[in-house]
C-alpha cells in the first residue's frame, strides 16, 4: 500500500504539527483541510484512489497545514467552508495559489444543496467517488472558467452564501444583530462589527453612526489591495 497521504492512527506520511515541507511537494499534492477526522479520511481514501495518484495530506486547521501552502505547489485545496477565513487572512502572503478549490461542508449540514451552483466545487459526507469525478473532470476541463475566489461566507437562516468582498455595501447594527447589505442582497446575522471585520483581509470604513462601509463599493476593487485568494477583480 502507498503511503500517500497522512491520517492519525491511519497510514502515517508526515505529521502537520512538526514537519515543515515535504521533499516532494508537487502539482500532484492535494491539502484537505477538515476537523472531522472521519469525514477527512473518507474523502481522502477516494482522492487517493484517483488514477492520477494524487498525494493527500489532512490537515484540521489552516495553521496546520500554513507551511505547505506557502510551499506554492499544491494543485488542490479541499477545505471545510468553516475554516475559508483563515485561509482568506494566509491567503494574500502565499507565492502561489492552489490551481483548484473545493469547499466542504459538515455531514449534518442542512440547506447546502444551492452551493453546488454558488461555487465551483462543493462536497458533503457521504462522499461518493462519482460526484468526485464530476467536479474534477468540470474543473479540470480546459475551457472551465473559475469563478472569483474573492468571497466569504455569511451564514443566514441555515444556509452559507458566497459573497465577493467587492459586494459589500455597507454593515451595521440593528436590534442585537449585524444588517450586511451587498449589491445583490441583505442579511441579518449574529456578531459583532468588530468581529465581522477582523475575518475580512480588506479593510471597510468605520462611520460616526457606527457602520462598516466600503467606499469603494461603486468601483468593485479595494486600490493598493492585494487579494490573493483568486481570479483579478
Amino acid at each position: 500500500m502507498r503511503n500517500d497521504f497522512y491520517y492519525p492512527d491511519y497510514i502515517r506520511l508526515v505529521c502537520p504539527y512538526f514537519v515543515t515541507m515535504p521533499d516532494n511537494l508537487s502539482l500532484s499534492t492535494i491539502i484537505l483541510i477538515d476537523s472531522d477526522e472521519t469525514a477527512a479520511a473518507e474523502l481522502a481514501v477516494l482522492l487517493h484512489g484517483r488514477q492520477e495518484g494524487p498525494r493527500v495530506l489532512i490537515y484540521g486547521a489552516v495553521r496546520d497545514a500554513a507551511c505547505l501552502l506557502r510551499g506554492g505547489a499544491v494543485e488542490w485545496l479541499f477545505i471545510r467552508i468553516t475554516a475559508w477565513d483563515d485561509y482568506q487572512l494566509l491567503a494574500y502572503s502565499l507565492p502561489n495559489l492552489p490551481r483548484h478549490v473545493v469547499f466542504l461542508s459538515g455531514r449534518n449540514e442542512k440547506c447546502t444543496g444551492h452551493l453546488a451552483s454558488t461555487v465551483d466545487g462543493h462536497l458533503q459526507p457521504p462522499y461518493r467517488a462519482g460526484h468526485l469525478a464530476k467536479i474534477w473532470n468540470r474543473m479540470t476541463d480546459p475551457n472551465f472558467a473559475p469563478l472569483p475566489l474573492d468571497i466569504f461566507f455569511i451564514k443566514c437562516k441555515a444556509r452559507y452564501q458566497p459573497v465577493r468582498y467587492c459586494d459589500i455595501r455597507e454593515v451595521s447594527r440593528e436590534s442585537g444583530q449585524l444588517r450586511i447589505e451587498t449589491r445583490d442582497a441583505e442579511y441579518l446575522v449574529a456578531g459583532s462589527l468588530q468581529a465581522f471585520q477582523e475575518r475580512l483581509p480588506v479593510p471597510l470604513a468605520h462611520t460616526s453612526r457606527g457602520c462598516l462601509v466600503n467606499e469603494v463599493y461603486e468601483r468593485g476593487w479595494w486600490p493598493g489591495v492585494k487579494i490573493r485568494a483568486g481570479l483579478s477583480f
